[in-house]
């Protein structure tokens, strides 16, 4: 299999993760952390940072990369906003079908945003594919080599 997207996605993963982390501290310092606030933080902070080195042992081609890289990207698929609860996590570049009242829309980004809610209103039922991070994935899980049947 030819590898001749590795370095575009490596450097989409670095970016990505730079940026996140960045807007997240910026975020973080206009709120009054508290340990709540930080423990919400935590794991999306940790997925960007996450994202640089997947990025940096893909560029590398190290056996690491593709493995890290696919663990970064699959929380990227899905987002979604049903009842009192909201999730999204974007590195890098999003173009998502978003499915919401009964209409499909198109949504791009290119940055980094991650969104957790539990509303205290109910949200109506929505839910977006990011097919960059679903092809991504497809495309580094067709890299990795099957052991061989005896």
């Amino acid at each position: 299999m030819k590898t001749r997207w590795n370095k575009p996605i490596a450097i989409l993963q670095i970016l990505g993760g730079i940026v996140g982390i960045l807007v997240s501290l910026v975020s973080l310092a206009a709120l009054k952390p508290n340990f709540l606030i930080i423990l919400i933080f935590l794991p999306f902070v940790s997925l960007y940072l996450l994202s640089i080195v997947a990025g940096v042992l893909l560029w590398r081609r190290h056996r690491l990369g593709i493995p890290l890289s696919v663990i970064v990207q699959v929380p990227q698929i899905i987002s979604f906003s049903i009842n009192k609860l909201a999730y999204l996590f974007i590195s890098g570049l999003q173009i998502a079908f978003i499915l919401k009242s009964k209409k499909i829309a198109i949504e791009f980004m290119l940055g980094s945003k991650w969104h957790l809610n539990f509303a205290t209103e109910d949200h109506s039922l929505t839910i977006g594919l990011n097919i960059i991070a679903l092809f991504i994935v497809i495309y580094l899980l067709r890299q990795i080599k099957k052991p061989h049947k005896i």
